[in-house]
């Protein structure tokens, strides 16, 4: 009998959450106010011009045909042209945590046929599929198409996949994460994500997963830059958390070790040991001592 071999399928680029679609017309003249926000926004202009002032950066004027992505937390305020009736777009606000999407932050172009094929079919999806002017929050409509949802959100990753491969085959490569800045970027994410799980389990293959990057890749990249590997760093950061608990009275230290998911508790007394030079009792004996003699 023939063996099949799984695989499993690479997200290069995930849409989590879609918050906002929308055809506007804006009047002559319109003026937003000020924001702010923590999600993508992505525009096309259907009809005449519309120019994004963004803080500490050269305004962006988008003409007809014309496509944008504005990356978060951008203080940013939008302007329709001085020189036509209205300006029609359609816009998407979305969130989305692959890394390589960065590629695309404050980008622009004049959309070819390529992307005018992809977004034809965005625009058919949302519109068959969820009711527009609605800012507070994305509603369906009463009876959308079947599986509209998912064609949204399939349908904007492949214009968003179908621009990078266009990124990637010119000529700086670079933008795809090599440059040093870029690895500062990322390393420093990966921090950030193994503070914000040190109560869970965590594996290498976890932050893969998530940053679309191979393994050789993370792991090098993340050693260069902190002079430790992934998982030093991780053991580290619950080392001190659990060095936090420790002084608490009223939690065992066996509590402690399930509290910071280690396997087992020998595990996690072999592991404080190996990076403080004491057991968690000794540790939490040496902490109240002092106390005392204060």
């Amino acid at each position: 009998m023939r063996k099949y071999i799984k695989h499993s399928i690479k997200d290069t680029v995930l849409i989590r959450k879609i918050l906002a679609i929308d055809l506007f017309e804006w009047e002559s003249d319109y003026v937003s106010k000020e924001e702010n926000h923590d999600f993508w926004e992505f525009i096309f202009v259907e009809k005449g011009e519309l120019c994004y002032e963004i803080e500490n950066k050269k305004p962006v004027l988008l003409k007809k045909g014309d496509i944008f992505f504005l990356s978060p937390k951008q203080n940013h305020v939008i302007r329709a042209s001085k020189k036509n009736q209205s300006s029609k777009t359609f816009f998407v606000c979305f969130e989305c945590k692959s890394f390589i999407i960065n590629v695309l932050a404050e980008f622009s172009k004049h959309t070819d046929e390529n992307d005018k094929r992809f977004l034809s079919f965005l625009i058919d999806e949302a519109l068959n599929t969820f009711k527009t002017s609605s800012f507070e929050k994305l509603t369906p409509l009463e009876h959308p198409r079947l599986g509209g949802e998912q064609c949204v959100q399939l349908y904007l990753e492949l214009l968003i996949i179908n621009l990078l491969r266009e990124q990637s085959e010119n000529s700086n490569p670079t933008i795809f994460f090599k440059s040093d800045d870029n690895i500062r970027v990322i390393c420093e994410r990966i921090y950030f994500m193994l503070k914000k799980n040190i109560y869970s389990s965590l594996t290498i293959d976890d932050i893969c997963k998530t940053f679309n990057y191979s393994r050789s890749y993370i792991s090098h990249s993340f050693k260069t830059y902190y002079n430790k590997s992934i998982i030093t760093c991780f053991n580290e950061l619950k080392i001190e958390e659990a060095k936090k608990l420790l002084i608490r009275n009223d939690i065992s230290i066996a509590k402690i070790s399930d509290k910071l998911n280690f396997s087992d508790f020998h595990l996690f007394n072999y592991t404080f040991r190996k990076y403080t030079g004491m057991s968690p009792s000794e540790y939490r004996s040496s902490f109240f001592s002092q106390l005392n003699e204060e």
